[in-house]
């Protein structure tokens, strides 16, 4: 993927125009990512110490390596997906290679580079907690970016505790970005990104200008792995540090820690070492146990092992279940989310969570969600989630903000909310963002459109708004300057609006009275993907009988096909694959639907081309290549003492985004939840305006 240039203003919307002054009160000049600027120096870091444990047994002479994620002459140069440097060994105690002494300490003596912009994480390989020396056993912790541990060349982080858990959070939050190279013992862990994946400045929504900008994705990942654990500590967290109302599923962490320290307390040939690396598909004689945890990130359901989720449990005996609580039964998978539960956000005068309902992600993660009371929808809000978790806005609620139930991010600096009630017409309402921090300015600019009722919207390259709507079935273009060029009826009403990369506008619709005119469609650009032309002569269609709530997403390069999710009674993922001819789509193939499950009603494309689909009560990752369909429902715990997941954790999931670290974001409107399932699909261009499929 290229970069993308940002050059961000104001920009004069006839019919959605600010007020001056409330538009003056906007202009942020400069880029950021949330910190201060970051110079281009290279930090002079200091020595510091640390500690390595199986479960309750320190690690002794084990060999302890330090690595930053930069690469090139003094690692300050980004290298690509698991291109990592080798900065330093520990200070060897009983010999070479043996680092950490009886109690299972090491020190770093200090004295390599640790480049502004980049990350440094630890990787301990062998050593012995008493069983023999265990050659399979790594593990690793992922401290942090090179300017947050480091200040004036003095160390500023604490005492580092490595143990399984830390490895759980750095499998799950960082195997997106990791490559393993070598064998056994001899293992290198390599973990890093390319530039355009890890973004040191973002740019400020409405700056007068703004360098060169790129996704945020691993910088989100160091975040997650910090979210499920601080380095600092020898336990996970049970609720996010910037927000006590998310809810990080420990148990389940501590369950999947305790058959590793199982295998790790051990010389490696132990059946809880046969269970792990069996149960994840790791070369068992090879391999070692973070690769082990980095495969199970990317098969929580052990698809296609002999192992149930009952079995990886069951290989932790009493005697090494050291971290707790941990589950007494097993989950349906071994997915991890992060877990937002409803009223989170609740003040006076605004509700919090209620029926969260459209979600949307920016250039830099942060995340948006269109919110409204089920049971009185003239009553609605706009959320906002920065990347590490923090509940960053919550707009007052408002009557007409109504029934917020299609939420669009663009590329200058605006997130779009559309909706309608019963009784109402419907409003498109422009909020303005800071895309460093996700923070949404509370007073929106509404554009009433009279009875069309707006259920649904995308953005296009050129910050152009797309919405589908539903009494009067027609598909609108609402452009940047506030005019309404195109406006176009369809046979029923709308459900879904997309925008593929050539800048082709698929729409879905369906009638409950006339299932026969339920249709794809595809309004064709004419012209070029810089200037892009529509007319409603050039609007070609195909039948789906029964198409119900649907999703558009797609695969492939141009001309592109779709994935449309379909809830209907004939439910699942069906491909349809465009005929060409010249520059012209002649047709539309439809095929036969992929049976997922309940009825997917959302979906979107990973940087692998794996689909993902909003089903019901579970996520359905569907890998076309393959034609391998796998529903997971992430482990959500009751409370802090719950040892069991919970039967039915979500209910009425509708909406699903995927952001440039790989995590899978959702709405759950019957549980009133959104929640993030960490690392699970492969990096993603999060902005869908941007028309960019495969990873940043």
């Amino acid at each position: 993927m290229t970069s993308k240039h940002c050059t961000l203003r104001v920009s004069a919307r006839v019919a959605l125009t600010l007020a001056a002054g409330f538009a003056g009160s906007l202009l942020l000049a400069g880029c950021g990512l949330g910190d201060a600027p970051i110079s281009n120096s290279t930090l002079s870091a200091a020595s510091f110490s640390g500690k390595i444990n199986g479960g309750p047994n320190p690690i002794v002479g084990a060999t302890v390596k330090l690595y930053t994620t930069g690469t090139g002459p003094g690692n300050a140069t980004n290298g690509g997906y698991g291109v990592g440097s080798f900065v330093q060994e520990a200070n060897a105690v009983s010999g070479p290679g043996r680092d950490t002494a009886a109690d299972g300490s090491f020190t770093f003596a200090g004295g390599y580079p640790c480049p502004s912009g980049q990350f440094l994480y630890i990787v301990s390989a062998g050593g012995d907690t008493g069983a023999g020396f265990n050659a399979k056993t790594f593990l690793v912790s992922a401290l942090g970016r090179c300017d947050d541990l480091f200040s004036g060349g003095q160390y500023i982080g604490g005492f580092i505790y490595l143990n399984e858990l830390s490895t759980v959070a750095a499998a799950y939050a960082l195997g997106n970005f990791t490559t393993i190279t070598g064998q056994g013992f001899f293992a290198q862990v390599g973990i890093g990104a390319p530039s355009s994946n890890n973004a040191v400045n973002g740019c400020v929504a409405n700056g007068t200008s703004c360098t060169t900008t790129a996704e945020a994705g691993l910088r989100h990942a160091f975040q997650n792995a910090g979210n499920l654990k601080n380095p600092f500590s020898p336990v996970a967290n049970s609720t996010l540090p910037q927000n006590a109302s998310a809810q990080v599923p420990l148990q389940l962490i501590n369950s999947i820690a305790n058959t590793v320290v199982s295998c790790v307390n051990s010389n490696g040939n132990s059946n809880a070492c046969r269970v792990l690396f069996g149960a994840t598909n790791t070369d068992f004689s090879n391999g070692n146990t973070f690769q082990a945890l980095v495969n199970l990130a990317k098969n929580p359901k052990l698809t296609g092992t002999p192992f149930s989720t009952s079995d990886f449990l069951a290989a932790a005996t009493p005697q090494t279940s050291f971290y707790q609580p941990s589950l007494a039964f097993a989950p349906q998978d071994f997915s991890i989310a992060i877990y937002y539960p409803k009223l989170t956000g609740k003040t006076t005068g605004a509700q919090g969570l209620t029926f969260p309902f459209s979600g949307s992600l920016d250039i830099n993660d942060n995340y948006y969600i269109g919110n409204y009371d089920s049971a009185a929808l003239a009553s609605s809000n706009l959320a906002s989630f920065n990347s590490n978790g923090t509940l960053v806005s919550f707009t007052p609620d408002s009557t007409t903000l109504v029934a917020a139930s299609g939420v669009s991010a663009d590329a200058i600096g605006d997130v779009y909310s559309v909706g309608f009630t019963p009784n109402q017409g419907g409003n498109i309402d422009r909020f303005l963002i800071d895309n460093v921090t996700g923070a949404i300015v509370p007073s929106p600019t509404s554009r009433g459109i009279g009875t069309p009722q707006p259920i649904s919207s995308a953005v296009d390259r050129q910050n152009n708004l797309w919405v589908g709507t539903q009494s009067n079935a027609a598909i609108i273009e609402v452009a940047a300057n506030g005019t309404l060029p195109f406006i176009a009826g369809v046979n029923a009403p709308v459900n879904a609006v997309a925008v593929d990369p050539d800048q082709n506008i698929w729409v879905t619709n369906s009638s409950a009275t006339n299932p026969a005119a339920n249709a794809i469609l595809v309004v064709q650009n004419t012209g070029t993907t810089a200037a892009p032309s529509y007319s409603t002569s050039n609007i070609l269609g195909a039948s789906i009988p029964n198409l119900g709530v649907s999703g558009v997403s797609f695969v492939t390069a141009s001309p592109y096909s779709a994935y449309i999710a379909n809830s209907s009674s004939t439910p699942g993922l069906t491909l349809v694959v465009p005929t060409v001819s010249g520059a012209e789509v002649t047709n539309l193939n439809v095929g036969t639907a992929t049976s997922v499950g309940n009825g997917p009603v959302n979906n979107q494309t990973d940087g692998n081309g794996v689909i993902w689909a909003a089903d019901g009560a579970d996520i359905v990752e569907f890998t076309p290549t393959a034609s391998v369909v796998t529903r997971l429902t992430p482990c959500r715990l009751g409370s802090i003492s719950t040892r069991q997941c919970e039967g039915v954790p979500y209910a009425g999931i509708q909406s699903v985004s995927i952001d440039s670290a790989g995590s899978v974001w959702f709405l759950a409107s019957g549980t009133g939840s959104a929640s993030e399932m960490i690392g699970a699909a492969a990096p993603t261009v999060p902005l869908l305006s941007l028309g960019v499929l495969g990873k940043p």
